[in-house]
């Protein structure tokens, strides 16, 4: 969703479903313009398998319908972390249900750097860089690790924080981007 364009649609959109959060249209309008975007880290995230892209992409859209309170978001960036967040969750719990060898949460955090089909050497390596980076995370941030590590869901995770579905779905997303970041500057992007 890198679309500026669908961006300030997104950003016009939000306080509608603030106001209004039960219009189906605005619904059907946010489905259309967010759809591409997750369906795209579904994909990249179950490794390309369209067919379980599609099913985590609804599972995605169900759990927004049932769990998104718009009053918790300022922008579209923030809206698309928490859908980011979301989706890579429902492709984990889609990957669990549908596949034997389905990604774990360190392959999702690594997804975003390495190539779509890393061999072996920089899987490996990626792994190693990210438990040093681990190794080294503040309390609330290890505790959330942890908590993704030991595939608890999204849910789960919000529970056990005790914060709601949507700020346990930025806090992950927030987490992500610090992770990448810091393993980019160590040359895992290369």
């Amino acid at each position: 969703m890198a679309n500026e364009a669908a961006k300030k649609r997104l950003d016009e959109l939000l306080p509608k479903l603030k106001k209004a959060p039960q219009d189906g249209d605005l619904w059907e309008e946010l489905y259309a313009n967010t759809r591409p975007f997750v369906y795209s880290i579904a994909f990249r995230s179950l490794r390309g398998v369209k067919a379980l892209a599609e099913e985590a992409t609804q599972q995605t859209f169900l759990r927004v319908f049932r769990y998104c309170d718009f009053k918790e978001f300022s922008d579209a960036e923030e809206f698309l972390a928490y859908l980011s967040t979301i989706s890579r969750h429902c492709a984990i719990d889609t990957g669990k249900k549908e596949a034997p060898h389905s990604p774990t949460a360190l392959d999702l955090l690594a997804c975003d750097f390495l190539p779509s089909q890393p061999n072996p050497e920089q899987r490996q390596r990626a792994r190693e860089e990210l438990q040093n980076v681990l190794d080294h995370l503040g309390g609330d941030d290890s505790r959330l690790v942890h908590l993704l590590m030991a595939g608890l869901s999204l849910t789960e995770v919000a529970k056990r924080l005790g914060v709601t579905y949507p700020a346990a779905a930025v806090r992950i997303h927030r987490l992500r981007l610090k992770l990448l970041n810091r393993l980019k500057r160590k040359g895992l992007n290369d």
